[in-house]
């Protein structure tokens, strides 16, 4: 459970500190957006080391941490859309 915690922490704080920042394409922008990617990179990695797709133990079960996860990834999806143009892919 500790690596889980680790692969995600700081991720909503990064992706609510990307999305809330104006103006876009600026040095302060950038900087947000690729901390944002080294989040979202740490989580993915994390994944591949699974053999099911969830956060915890060999990711065969699902758990509070991906109940955890799942509706800040949404929230994530949506807010790129609409407020940085689907900056990151």
């Amino acid at each position: 459970m500790a690596a889980t915690q680790e692969a995600i922490d700081g991720f909503f704080p990064a992706v609510a500190k990307y999305l809330k920042h104006t103006p876009d394409g600026d040095d302060d922008d950038a900087a947000l957006k690729q901390n944002l990617e080294g989040v979202l990179g740490r989580i993915e990695q994390h994944l591949s080391e699974k053999s099911g797709p969830f956060l915890v133990g060999d990711g065969a079960e699902f758990t509070l941490a991906d109940a955890s996860l799942a509706p800040k990834l949404f929230h994530m999806q949506v807010g790129l859309q609409k407020f940085k143009d689907n900056a990151i892919n």
